[in-house]
């Protein structure tokens, strides 16, 4: 055997319990499960993200080898557009993660997952306004 497969081996024996521990844990399985399901959100906020800030950003890495700044001289005004656009998906996927955690984990209780995911809705929105105002108070 080869130094390799002794290191795989003995990780396997090692990780792969714990990873099995882990994944039948129900509170780490419904962060992973929302987490899942908002991954189409993220990628879409990313791609828009990659685009603002490669392509649309006159200092950035495309425009600046294809010298998009000097081609398109309202190429930062455009990146103005997706910024707003950026945040608003990050916010509703913080949104949609609260709610689907609390849903996921409620049905693995066998509670009413609905109503459990509207309740951490109103407590993300209680603790965010407070968050808010706190932050808004200290600029």
């Amino acid at each position: 055997m080869s130094f390799m497969d002794k290191l795989e081996s003995n990780l396997n024996k090692i990780l792969v319990p714990m990873a099995i521990k882990l994944n039948s844990q129900r509170h780490i399985s419904a962060v992973r499960d929302a987490f899942i399901t908002a991954f189409p959100l993220t990628m879409a906020a990313s791609l828009i993200l990659l685009i603002n800030f490669t392509i649309l950003d006159p200092n950035g890495f495309i425009a600046g080898l294809l010298r998009l700044g000097t081609l398109f001289p309202n190429i930062a005004e455009a990146q103005q557009l997706f910024t707003p656009v950026v945040n608003g998906t990050n916010n509703v996927i913080a949104i949609f993660i609260v709610f689907l955690i609390a849903r996921n984990l409620t049905k693995s209780f066998g509670g009413d997952d609905i109503f459990a995911g509207i309740t951490a809705l109103g407590a993300f929105f209680i603790m965010y306004l407070h968050t808010l105002l706190e932050t808004k108070e200290q600029v």
